[in-house]
């Protein structure tokens, strides 16, 4: 006797429907554009005074080249942030950099709970400063190593160091981060893959939050926002 084959039809139904549900979240995401107007006092700071360091090309001192400004590198200085769901793009380590004698970002947001790992990529020994980290509190950090730690309370914490006092950053842990927005130097950002929903953006420049806008982002596309003006003197938090 010959055994009659099984009908495949529920099983091809269960394959479709899967297909259709992985689909479907897959496109209930998109992306979100939009640029900051910001003041001279952000966008620009004054050259250095020594013909040492890498702009001395702008040597003002003989009166032949007039007074300068230099543009910010703006990724490493301002910060664009998303507040509202978490989802499994949301961004759960950090990278702190001590370069070049100073602090890379100098402002940066980070998730609470997340974790955040400095790196000394000097060539001379560092001594890095944070609150009340038992990781990061004035003791000698070698060229080239690196340390981590746990960001576990939310606030705004001042990154320093003992051997080089002009070398600052700020650190915002925040809760329900959601994206963190890749920033260009002419000031536009772009979020990609956001979960559809409702979210703040939020602007940090080093200790301040400077704007922020309510935005609903939709199941796909590119949701493209006005241009945010901000303020160097912040807004409430």
């Amino acid at each position: 006797m010959h055994r009659k084959k099984q009908p495949t039809t529920i099983s091809t139904v269960w394959i479709l429907s899967l297909a259709s549900l992985l689909c479907t979240t897959q496109a209930l995401a998109g992306d979100v554009t939009g640029s900051l107007a910001l003041p001279d006092s952000i966008s620009y700071e004054k050259p250095l005074g020594s013909c040492k360091d890498r702009h001395c090309f702008w040597d003002e001192r003989n009166g032949v080249v007039a007074s300068q400004r230099l543009s910010r590198e703006l990724s490493n200085e301002i910060a664009v942030v998303a507040i509202g769901r978490s989802s499994e793009t949301t961004p759960n380590s950090f990278d702190l950099h001590l370069r070049g004698g100073g602090v890379e970002p100098s402002t940066l947001v980070a998730g609470v709970g997340s974790t955040l790992r400095v790196s000394n990529d000097d060539a001379f020994e560092r001594k890095p400063l944070l609150g009340n980290s038992k990781e990061l509190s004035g003791s000698a950090m070698a060229a080239r190593t690196a340390r981590t730690l746990k960001l576990l309370e939310t606030g705004t914490q001042l990154v320093t160091d003992k051997t080089l006092p002009h070398a600052q950053g700020y650190i915002h842990v925040l809760s329900k981060l959601a994206a963190v927005a890749s920033v260009s130097d002419s000031g536009a950002f772009r979020f990609t893959d956001l979960k559809s929903g409702s979210y703040t953006v939020q602007v940090y420049f080093q200790d301040q939050l400077i704007a922020k806008k309510n935005i609903s982002v939709p199941a796909r596309g590119t949701l493209k926002l006005d241009t945010l003006a901000v303020s160097k003197s912040g807004t409430k938090k």
